[in-house]
């Protein structure tokens, strides 16, 4: 009977060992797939850095490409040139004429009356004062605001 109790003893430990050696199996397994996922992590990471950088350097490219032009065309204005007012028609930097006799037109931010008569002029179009404020009975000369729409008249015949 003692071999026998013995023997069960044998087998129950070794059926302990057993599963302590599975436990023990996965665990390494789970700290191995936990090692590829903090590597996968700090791949991603890195990739997201570097698309954030690259996407800021070409917001400042841009911008600074834009603070270039209006610098340009307020050296011009003060040197007293007419600027035209013209609009990019898209990403490509392609520039359009915007001002259209007998058509509304679109205020931009930073026009007044008189720099949108000057652009008309710089476009050949006679256009006076007087003609802008009968043609838009209802704008206040002195106060206009990006996104105002105003129509520009037919040019004067003299």
């Amino acid at each position: 009977m003692l071999a026998f109790t013995g023997s069960l003893a044998l087998a129950q430990e070794s059926a302990t060992q057993q599963q302590l050696d599975k436990l023990s199996g996965q665990i390494q397994d789970l700290l191995e797939a936990q090692a590829r996922q903090n590597q996968r992590i700090e791949a991603l990471e890195k990739q997201v850095s570097e698309l954030a950088e690259k996407d800021i350097e070409e917001k400042r490219q841009a911008d600074r490409e834009l603070i270039l032009k209006q610098i340009e065309q307020l050296a011009k204005l003060v040197a007293g040139e007419p600027v035209p007012a013209t609009q990019p028609s898209g990403p490509g930097g392609k520039e359009v004429p915007s001002i259209v006799p007998g058509q509304e037109y679109v205020v931009r931010d930073g026009q007044n009356l008189g720099l949108i008569i000057k652009a008309c002029r710089a476009q050949g179009l006679k256009v006076t004062e007087a003609q802008m404020i009968e043609a838009n009975p209802k704008m206040n000369p002195n106060l206009l605001f990006p996104g105002q729409k105003i129509m520009i008249p037919e040019p004067a015949v003299k």
